[in-house]
């Protein structure tokens, strides 16, 4: 067996680099470490405490909302994803991958166009109690706009109202019940939940599909769909991932992946995530990849 090719590898050191070093003119590099709760670290070859925690928001959301694949040729294996910035490059690596979802933000209940604000009348919708808009004699009785609780003027006979003239009470089926909603209105109160990245709220933040939601049976996290650039598939971090959790049912047994998720009163049928795992095995092959060329190209020099 040829052993000097793998103890040349095994004494090669590690890349070797420094906050803010300038490679060449013009350009400054910069390294961070994402955790796998989301935290944005400054990773230092020399200081293996990570004390730098980023928590600007801002900041987060330039940082996260330019980040692309490392394709640069400079510390692809070791970060393998770069935001380039004017001048900078900063090189991040991942306990996982580069998308964590931090967050689970429940979005504002928006009325529709066809659901009116109630007590006041429209055209379509009167208000219970007060004559349309096309009855500007209030209290009067005329031809086309009969008052309520009162006879129109072809029931001349006073007294009790004639068939013509509408049951005063129950409200008929175009006049819906005032405080009641109508079948127009959605039924979840918080319809269109979002999943905020990397501590960065809603300012960078996708819709959340429950449906989507995936097990990685190899370690047991959860993940869900990201924005391509970010490799397709962020994790979920542990809290919110535990949070989900039990809500999980597993319809095919407990050492099985879970088929059916409870969410807002509802049991959602897991779609088995077939993309997203797919998108986190992808992303860790391209690091693996990037890995053993740079081994190789470290052997041969």
């Amino acid at each position: 067996m040829r052993t000097a090719p793998l103890l040349r590898l095994c004494a090669r050191p590690g890349p070797s680099y420094r906050q803010g070093q300038r490679p060449e003119p013009g350009v400054r590099e910069y390294f961070y470490y994402l955790d796998l709760h989301g935290r944005l670290f400054l990773d230092d070859a020399k200081v293996k405490n990570f004390s730098t925690c980023y928590r600007d928001v801002a900041f987060l959301s330039s940082f996260f909302g330019r980040l692309q694949p490392n394709r640069s040729g400079r510390f692809e294996a070791r970060f393998p994803f770069v935001w380039r910035c004017g001048g900078e490059r900063n090189f991040l690596r991942c306990a996982d991958v580069p998308a964590v979802f931090t967050e689970l933000l429940p979005a504002e209940a928006v009325p529709t166009e066809v659901a009116p604000i109630v007590g006041q009348p429209t055209k379509v919708a009167p208000n219970v109690g007060h004559p349309i808009e096309v009855a500007p004699n209030v209290g009067h009785p005329i031809e086309v706009a009969p008052n309520v609780g009162h006879p129109i003027e072809v029931a001349p006979t006073a007294g009790p109202p004639t068939e013509v003239a509408p049951n005063v009470g129950p409200p008929t089926e175009v006049a819906p019940i005032v405080g009641q909603p109508t079948e127009a209105v959605p039924t979840d109160p918080q319809p269109g939940a979002r999943l905020a990245l990397c501590g960065a709220g809603a300012a960078l933040a996708v819709p959340f599909e429950p449906a989507a939601l995936a097990l990685l049976p190899e370690s047991g996290r959860l993940y869900h769909p990201a924005p391509a650039r970010l490799g397709g598939a962020g994790l979920l971090r542990s809290a919110l991932a535990q949070e989900l959790s039990a809500s999980l049912a597993f319809g095919d047994g407990p050492e099985e992946p879970p088929t059916h998720l409870r969410w807002r009163g509802r049991e959602i049928r897991l779609s088995r995530g077939g993309e997203v795992l797919a998108a986190v095995r992808a992303e860790r092959a391209r690091v693996e990849a990037a890995r053993r060329r740079e081994e190789e190209e470290g052997v041969l020099k």
